[in-house]
């Protein structure tokens, strides 16, 4: 097949727009915004009253807090959840960018406001998102520079010579002292362009976007056609890099998005926008820019593939293929297999029309009774009665008795009329969600149970968080998904930012395509406060369970109190607690340092002193023994000089018995004081060993035992 032309592809897109076109939808956005902002119903009749009830703008102002307050009460709007281990630091990397993205690069109060009332209150809220390039200019002047300098700095593309001067530099002798030129200098004036490029988002009004009515969900990334149209000047298209001339026409486009009953709608004073001429300023002149995305085999290779098509009128300025559409919407309650849904405020429509009848009825039967209606007879002054003053006079001909003037009956109808009101304000908690009690503005509410006020306020509750569920997971999530695809495709440049107390330096080029991971909304205050009571008994259970060698770790404590930091809004949990796996290994405890050892060394030194003590004791007894047996052999020696010779060998004979008992007595009680010594520490070894053992610091033993001094 031949590859498509202008012609064709730009007929193809206005046969896609035509059928884009939602007049039925537009006329329901365009009720709902006149409702939301008390506009007269039309029914208004003079001298009556025109009262209106506000029940479309406090639904949908009642309902906006409570829909957004669990992404505004958390830190992250989003949160990625790593796949597995190994992408813990990437995603909480790539998690703590996108939320700076998100909430410092971009208004993201005045756009999460706005994209949840576009659902509340127009039946879709759509988002588009887009990578920006931004400008900031400057310029720079340099006197007397050098022509390697000169030449190196206008060879940058972001430079822009606005003046230059070049100076010749005096003339030097050269080898064969002839004279050379010298080097030139330059004064230059320079423009630099320094370019930015940041992930951008904003919502969309209702008429600028036109979608495929074949369109199946409320996701606008399904639709088979979709389009932004907006006002562009002159300038503001060159800009985006388009070569347009100053007359080109927008004219048969059929692209006017200001004349939509939504835009109209939106205007108090219901007056349509007109397009500004520039007013003598080819570049400030305004056209309408159309940016098309869709399926079209372009290419002319049988199979469609999506593209971006922008066209002013007639003129295509961009045709290239692209990823994705760049859009994200959600609707409160979604109707099946179709992108427009339904909001709270066509569910109030009806009840804010019964309640501004009932309202007026109520006050103009007020009125008529304090401002009666009269029967008069032709005996009356009708200029007296029609003054209706207070203590007027009115006067009468003939007898004053007679009935003259009498007041019609009138039946008040407030008794009616309260009931009913009551009623549409129950049905108008029903259909929403959005309750008296969830607001907690009921002065009632203490005349109720409050187990029927705490069901009531559930339900309510439920239906809520239905709805920013249904906006978490249809607008935010594919929104964080777009801007962190943008980020890791358009970057040209790593960024050096403080996150969670730290300096970090992030590169998005290096990130991975992330659209099978999972995200998670922030979560608001109540949740957060759950969160905290679980983690608390989660770390309840782990001291009880610690009692258990090895099944609760110092990391796993480390882990539950960085979750608490975490819950609490405090993203640097090091500032509180100590990861053990960032620490040294330290070195196993000296044991001789050990309380328990020391005590069990002393315990032992004493034995050792008492058994010495012994040893010393019966050492002398010995001693005191052998004195004895050297008196007694004195005086056996005088004995036997005096008795004899025969006498002395006896005697000597008995000595000797005497000498040898005692030494084996000696030797005997020597063996016995080293027995038990050795019993003794080796008990005490067996002790200290099985302690050790108890604290996990199992340690070989080695001892010696000397015998104490004296010993024999």
């Amino acid at each position: 097949m031949a590859k498509m032309d202008d012609d064709i592809l730009r007929s193809f897109i206005e046969h896609q727009e035509s059928r884009a076109a939602r007049p039925e939808t537009a006329e329901e956005q365009a009720r709902a915004m006149d409702y939301y902002l008390g506009k007269p119903l039309g029914n208004e009749e003079e001298g009556r009253s025109s009262v209106i009830s506000s029940d479309v703008w406090d639904v949908v102002e009642g309902l906006t807090p409570l829909v957004l307050k669990p992404f505004v009460s958390s830190d992250d709007v989003v949160r990625f959840n790593a796949q597995g281990p190994e992408d813990e630091d990437a995603a909480s990397q790539e998690t703590d960018y996108i939320n700076y993205v998100v909430t410092q690069k971009n208004d993201v109060f005045e756009q999460l406001v706005a994209w949840v009332k576009m659902g509340l209150l127009q039946k879709n809220g759509v988002v588009k998102y887009w990578w920006e390039e931004s400008r900031r200019v400057q310029i720079e002047s340099y006197d007397d520079i050098s022509d390697d300098v000169y030449h190196l700095l206008i060879q940058d593309p972001s430079v822009t010579v606005l003046e230059h001067t070049e100076h010749q530099g005096e003339a030097m002798a050269g080898p064969n002292g002839q004279p050379m030129p010298g080097e030139p200098t330059h004064d230059v004036k320079v423009r630099i362009l320094n370019k930015e490029g940041c992930a951008k988002y904003a919502v969309i009004p209702p008429e600028e976007l036109l979608i495929s009515v074949d369109t199946r969900s409320p996701n606008p990334k399904n639709a088979p056609f979709i389009q932004h149209r907006t006002r562009k000047t002159i300038s503001a298209l060159r800009e985006m890099g388009y070569d347009v001339p100053d007359d080109i026409s927008d004219a048969g486009s059929n692209s006017n998005a200001d004349a939509e009953p939504q835009a109209v709608s939106r205007q108090r004073n219901g007056e349509m926008r007109t397009d500004f001429d520039g007013a003598g300023d080819p570049s400030q002149r305004e056209v309408w820019y159309r940016e098309s995305y869709t399926f079209v085999d372009f290419d002319g290779d049988g199979m469609a593939e999506a593209r971006k098509v922008c066209m002013v009128g007639d003129t295509v300025l961009e045709n290239e293929e692209v990823e994705e559409w760049p859009f994200a919407g959600w609707t409160p309650y979604q109707q099946l297999f179709q992108f427009d849904g339904r909001c709270p405020a066509d569910e109030t429509i009806e009840i804010q029309e019964v309640k501004s009848t009932l309202w007026r009825q109520s006050l103009d039967n007020i009125y008529t009774i304090n401002n009666n209606r009269t029967y008069v007879s032709d005996k009356v002054n009708l200029d007296d009665m029609l003054d209706n003053q207070i203590a007027g006079i009115v006067r009468v001909s003939g007898d004053v008795v007679g009935n003259h003037a009498m007041s019609m009956p009138i039946t008040p109808i407030g008794g009616v009329i309260q009931p009913m009101i009551e009623y549409m304000d129950s049905a108008k908690e029903n259909r929403t969600g959005f309750t008296r009690y969830n607001q907690g503005t009921d002065a009632n509410s203490l005349n109720k149970t409050a187990t029927g006020v705490r069901i009531i306020a559930e339900a309510g509750n439920e239906r809520v968080g239905l709805v920013s569920r249904s906006f978490a997971e249809q607008g935010l999530k594919p929104l964080m998904l777009g801007i962190h695809g943008l980020c890791r495709r358009h970057s040209t440049k790593a960024e050096t930012l403080r996150l969670r107390g730290k300096w970090v330096t992030i590169d998005p080029r290096s990130w991975v395509n992330r659209y099978d991971m999972t995200v998670s909304v922030g979560l608001g205050t109540s949740d957060k406060q759950m969160q905290l009571q679980g983690h608390q008994m989660l770390m309840a259970e782990q001291k009880q369970l610690a009692q258990v060698p090895g099944l609760v770790k110092p990391e796993n404590f480390f882990n539950a109190a960085a979750k608490m930091s975490e819950i609490l809004g405090e993203k640097d949990p090091g500032k509180y607690f100590s990861d053990p796996a960032k620490q040294e290994p330290q070195q196993p405890p000296d044991p001789t340092q050990d309380p328990s050892f020391q005590l069990e060394a002393k315990k032992v030194s004493q034995k050792d002193d008492e058994i010495a003590l012994k040893a010393r004791e019966v050492d002398i007894k010995d001693r005191d023994s052998l004195v004895n047996a050297d008196a007694k052999e004195a005086e056996l020696s005088l004995k036997a000089e005096a008795q004899g010779h025969d006498m002395q060998l006896q005697i000597m004979q008995a000595l000797a018995d005497l000498q040898q008992r005692s030494h084996d007595m000696g030797l005997a009680l020597h063996q016995m004081q080293m027995q038990a010594q050795a019993q003794d520490h080796g008990q005490q070894m067996a002790e200290h060993g099985a302690m050790l053992n108890e604290q996990g610091q199992a340690q070989e033993m080695t001892e010696q035992s000397e015998v104490p001094d004296g010993q024999v």
